[in-house]
């Protein structure tokens, strides 16, 4: 299981706050996610590869505290930069994202 990862300072996350340089060749899967703090509008996070979306997202519904997705897979190779995308409401006040996955 990749480490956690925690963002805070919302509702805007810049991408460059979440990446990763991938050590080695390998699988992600198994996305999770939790926000801390109240969620007003649905928020989309999605598993980013060489700054391009891939499969690997879920939706945080609005009032809900977290998401997954167990169903894709996303091939890594050693050398890629990984990161996560959260597109977030004008309104939202929640203040923390928990960001895990396996690889």
């Amino acid at each position: 299981l990749w480490p956690p990862v925690s963002c805070g300072a919302l509702p805007t996350i810049q991408e460059e706050g979440t990446l990763f340089i991938a050590p080695s060749a390998g699988t992600a899967r198994n996305l999770r996610v939790r926000l801390g703090g109240t969620v007003v509008t649905a928020t989309p996070i999605t598993f980013r590869k060489n700054s391009a979306d891939t499969t690997l997202t879920c939706t945080v519904a609005a009032a809900g505290g977290g998401c997954s997705d167990t169903t894709n897979v996303v091939s890594i190779a050693a050398g890629d930069i990984l990161s996560f995308k959260v597109v977030t409401g004008a309104a939202e006040t929640f203040f923390s994202v928990i960001l895990a996955f396996e690889y």
